[in-house]
């Protein structure tokens, strides 16, 4: 083997242990943006600067979106050790970001933009800052602090319509009790 030979495997396994410490690498998300996705701040320079990554993909895809907040611990994967190839992981809880439970029996859909749902011991809780609306067609369930307000269908309770077209049965005039609504035409 020569010394040009073995100068070039020098450079070659220097090149590879570079490539290898990339593969993953972790930090705080910094920056954001609705089509880019997410920078993270990989470390420090000499200087003191931020060393940011290239823009990262969301981590989701398909049927959800759920933004990464800025400050959030991530992990980058860099299969090719290539940072521009890389896309961002969701890591454990920091102190930053804490777990939204401490319940492990609890499992935390959402903890976020004022909505809080749970599931836990066969039930599902929604807890709402500023109101739930429940929409199917038409039809819109409105529950807030104030009560229910219900818009378009129609409204029946053991197959009595209590919408407000009903109509009741034995109508009495004046401050009489009527009797129970009519039932569901």
């Amino acid at each position: 083997m020569t010394e040009a030979d073995f100068a070039a495997l020098l450079a070659r396994i220097s090149h590879l242990e570079t490539l290898i410490g990339q593969m993953v690498q972790r930090g705080p998300v910094v920056e954001r943006d609705a089509k880019r996705g997410y920078r993270i701040q990989l470390g420090k320079d000499l200087d003191g600067n931020p060393v940011l990554s290239p823009w990262q993909p969301h981590p989701e895809s398909g049927k959800t979106s759920i933004p990464m907040h800025l400050g959030q611990n991530v992990g980058i994967l860099n299969p090719t050790g290539d940072p521009r190839q890389g896309y961002p992981l969701r890591v454990g809880y920091s102190d930053r970001q804490p777990s939204p439970s401490d319940d492990m029996d609890e499992n935390v859909l959402i903890n976020d933009a004022g909505v809080r749902m749970v599931a836990a011991g066969g039930r599902l809780s929604i807890t709402c800052e500023d109101g739930l609306f429940v929409i199917c067609g038409d039809v819109t369930h409105h529950i807030t602090t104030e009560g229910v307000t219900t818009v378009g269908g129609s409204m029946s309770h053991d197959g009595l319509d209590v919408g407000s077209s009903h109509k009741h049965t034995k109508v009495m005039p004046g401050g009489g009790i009527s009797g129970v609504p009519t039932p569901k035409a």
